[in-house]
């Protein structure tokens, strides 16, 4: 597939004229036009009549030369600032994206053309875009790993939009550690920024051309200035997972762990609520209550069950455990007719179980299998 984007240099010592057309056995419409001078420019073409068929449908093509001062009588962007190009890589499958710069077309099919998927942002349930925008951000699909070229000027973005809930927003033109972000008005983040990469994780710092998850608990401005409140989003640093147990599931190559475990501290259950699931045939780990912590009581009557869900489209799954403390059982297969006990450190590969409603057992107190017995000397009663 051709790119839609040709870039052509010249540098005229006099005035001349430079054909404007693009070989690929299409009719595309062509121009000539005096130089006097230099300056980038950028022309939109489109495809024309064949063989006297009137116009074809189709995309618009766009090419990228760069000219002179010349004024054209038809649609172009003429503008003086110094043309960026950001080249990112993506992975085969599911990637969250975003446009960092500003393009002369905002199309998807222009911008990523050799997506295989629509594109998809979030606004209370995935909506399909055709046209993308700056700080948004997108689900894409590519058929491979590859790396991805856009042309266009600093977006000059001053801040991102927030709207209660989950936000599946794009970044800012340079690279923000989230130590630095804002909120206007104050204290508006109630989650960790999420990034994907073919799981989800914590992201530390936004960088630009990718996508991240943050909920908001009002409508406001994600900014990247000193004059609001500082967003808390140092949650992995001040929280020591090492503390808690975790199975982790893992399946062609992406895993991700659960933890649980009891917690003498107050800890804000609500800081570990995953964004939304990924795309159909996507990798994701999650407890039903959408978190990947559970804080486990301290006193354990009764058994207690944390189902979880395993999205993944491959086999065998791997299912490992590190248990430092507390007695526990993973039950799974048809209606749980599986289960194995959960000690120290260990794993299972599920090679064809139906993995319906894996569930991750607390054994009650009473319940619990004595590890030895003993026999201790029997005194009189002296009364």
């Amino acid at each position: 597939m051709i790119s839609p984007w040709v870039t052509r240099t010249y540098f005229p010592k006099s005035p001349s004229t430079v054909d404007l057309g693009h070989n690929d056995n299409d009719s595309i419409y062509t121009k000539s036009i005096a130089i006097p001078g230099n300056q980038t420019i950028y022309y939109k073409f489109w495809k024309t009549e064949r063989a006297g068929q009137g116009f074809e449908s189709g995309d618009n093509r766009s090419y990228m030369i760069e000219l002179s001062d010349v004024s054209l009588p038809i649609e172009y962007f003429d503008r003086d600032e110094i043309v960026d190009q950001k080249t990112f890589g993506v992975l085969q499958g599911w990637n969250m994206l975003s446009i960092p710069v500003y393009p002369p077309d905002f199309s998807k099919n222009v911008l990523f053309p050799t997506a295989i998927s629509n594109a998809f942002t979030f606004d209370n349930g995935y909506i399909q875009k055709d046209i993308l925008e700056n700080g948004t951000g997108y689900w894409l699909k590519f058929p491979s790993n590859q790396n991805i070229q856009i042309i266009g000027w600093d977006a000059q973005l001053e801040y991102i939009t927030l709207k209660t809930g989950w936000n599946l927003i794009g970044t800012f033109s340079d690279t923000v550690p989230v130590t630095s972000l804002n909120t206007d008005p104050p204290n508006l983040i109630s989650s960790q920024f999420y990034g994907y990469n073919g799981v989800y994780f914590s992201a530390n710092t936004l960088i630009p051309m990718e996508g991240y998850w943050v909920r908001s608990s009002g409508n406001g401005r994600l900014i990247k200035q000193n004059n609001f409140s500082k967003v808390d989003t140092k949650i992995e640093e001040a929280f020591d997972f090492s503390k808690f147990n975790y199975i982790e599931i893992e399946s062609n190559g992406k895993k991700q762990k659960l933890y649980f475990g009891k917690n003498k501290v107050n800890v804000d259950l609500n800081k570990f609520i995953l964004p939304p699931f990924p795309p159909q045939n996507s990798f994701d780990v999650r407890f039903e209550s959408d978190r990947f912590l559970e804080i486990i009581p301290q006193k354990i009557e009764n058994n207690i069950d944390y189902a979880f869900t395993i999205l993944s489209n491959s086999l065998p799954i791997t299912i490992s455990w590190n248990i430092i403390e507390g007695e526990y059982e993973l039950i799974y297969g048809i209606n749980g007719n599986m289960n194995i006990k959960l000690t120290s450190r260990g794993k299972t590969i599920i090679e064809n179980q139906n993995l319906t409603r894996p569930t991750l057992r607390v054994l009650a107190e009473e319940n619990k299998i004595p590890d030895k017995y003993t026999l201790d000397h029997n005194y009189p009663n002296p009364f």
